[in-house]
C-alpha cells in the first residue's frame, strides 16, 4: 500500500486508512472513505487460503465500481496471469464494497499460502 501511495502521490491525493499495523474497524474505514466525495476507495489485501489457490482477485458490488474493478483485475492479470482456483473479478456484497458513498473495490493481490506467491508477497 505504501508503494502504491508513492506511485500515485505525484498526481493524486492519497488517503491511507492506516500507516502502521493497527486495526481500523470496517465501519470506520467506510466513514473515512465516504468523507472524500470525489474519490475512489481501493482496499488492498493479501489473501490466505488453500495452498492450491493463487492469483489476484478483485471484488466490487456497486455498479459504479464495476469499470474500476474490471480494469484493476485486467492489470493484475498481466503481472500475475490467471491461476487455477482464483476467483478473478467477483461481484460480492462485502462491507467495504457496498457501504461507502463512492466507487469502491477490494483487491486481494495474491495468496500468502501459495508456495510461489507467498515469498513474493511477504
Amino acid at each position: 500500500a505504501k508503494r502504491v501511495r508513492s506511485e500515485l502521490s505525484p498526481g493524486f491525493q492519497v488517503v491511507m486508512m492506516r500507516s502502521d499495523d493497527h486495526f481500523v474497524e470496517l465501519d470506520e474505514r467506510v466513514r473515512i472513505a465516504s468523507r472524500h466525495g470525489d474519490a475512489v476507495l481501493v482496499s488492498i489485501h493479501l489473501n490466505y487460503g488453500s495452498r492450491s489457490r493463487a492469483g489476484p482477485e478483485t471484488y466490487y458490488w456497486r455498479t459504479d465500481s464495476y469499470a474500476l474493478a474490471k480494469r484493476m483485475q485486467q492489470q493484475l492479470s498481466v503481472v500475475a496471469p490467471y491461476e487455477s482456483g482464483n476467483a478473478g473479478l467477483v461481484r460480492r456484497r462485502l462491507r467495504l464494497t457496498r457501504n461507502p458513498t463512492i466507487p469502491c473495490i477490494l483487491v486481494e493481490c495474491g495468496y500468502l499460502t501459495s508456495s510461489r506467491e507467498g515469498g513474493m508477497l511477504a
